[in-house]
């Protein structure tokens, strides 16, 4: 049996965007700074170990336009999960540059893997650049320790974990964030809460409470979502993504960035 602790409530926000979107894993300006302004309150009363977190997932270049600035003018640091593959090579991505400045200014920069490929798809060579690759490429180029990583998709089998402990990260995400922390191998197994754009700062603040109504809302859709899964498999669970979420249509291949 692997020791469990509380799960704490992690954040993990996409993209970050001027105006509201239907796109349902993008948060407004308006609704992030109502988060950290919630955020911020929160800290007057509670010791800061005990204060959600805040992540972003795949490097998009909102990351450093629009949730950068908003960070800063609220003090309160991030950690950056980027697909070190994409940064400065796709459009709407982070160029090295930016990814520095993030990382200056004293948010932790983490790997999300090298090109968002779903990992239980990989092959063994797949594997070591997702996991080994990412990993080196942030640490030459930023000069920082990579110990954490955010599994694309969330998606996980006893093969990615025991690769994941083979590469040396301590932590590894996921995406339940309902069930305890566990160490599994060497690393702390952690799930987080994917932001949706209809999620206003009370509703978290009753989900960093445990309060049963809106717990038991979001805790049904993530199980549903999941079953969903199972029952239809990725390719056919992402065309009907694609139409309930509001996102493109591009092959997916290349939506598998936006794939959660």
């Amino acid at each position: 049996m692997h020791p469990r602790a509380p799960a704490p409530l992690i954040l993990t926000y996409h993209t970050i965007s001027p105006q509201s979107s239907k796109f349902v894993y993008s948060a407004s300006c308006q609704q992030f700074e109502e988060h950290l302004t919630w955020l911020s309150d929160l800290s007057v009363h509670v010791g800061l170990e005990t204060l959600p977190q805040i992540t972003f997932d795949d490097g998009k270049l909102s990351d450093y336009e629009f949730a950068l600035p908003l960070l800063e003018k609220y003090q309160i640091r991030a950690t950056f999960f980027v697909t070190a593959g994409l940064i400065g090579n796709n459009s709407g991505f982070m160029d090295w540059q930016q990814v520095r400045a993030i990382s200056s200014l004293g948010h932790s920069v983490q790997s999300h893997g090298w090109s968002h490929l779903l990992i239980t798809r990989a092959s063994a060579t797949e594997l070591h650049r997702e996991l080994e690759a990412s990993k080196c490429e942030l640490e030459d180029r930023l000069g920082v320790r990579v110990t954490s990583i955010s599994l694309p998709g969330g998606r996980w089998n006893p093969k990615v974990l025991e690769a994941c402990a083979r590469t040396g990260y301590q932590r590894v995400c996921h995406s339940d964030p309902w069930t305890p922390v566990e160490r599994r191998h060497d690393f702390e197994f952690v799930g987080r809460l994917m932001v949706r754009n209809s999620m206003r700062a009370k509703n978290l603040n009753d989900v960093s409470r445990g309060r049963f109504p809106i717990v038991f809302y979001y805790r049904s859709q993530f199980w549903l979502k999941e079953a969903g899964k199972r029952v239809i498999g990725d390719r056919m669970y992402h065309w009907l993504w694609q139409t309930l979420a509001g996102a493109d249509r591009r092959p997916l291949k290349a939506r598998d960035a936006d794939l959660v």
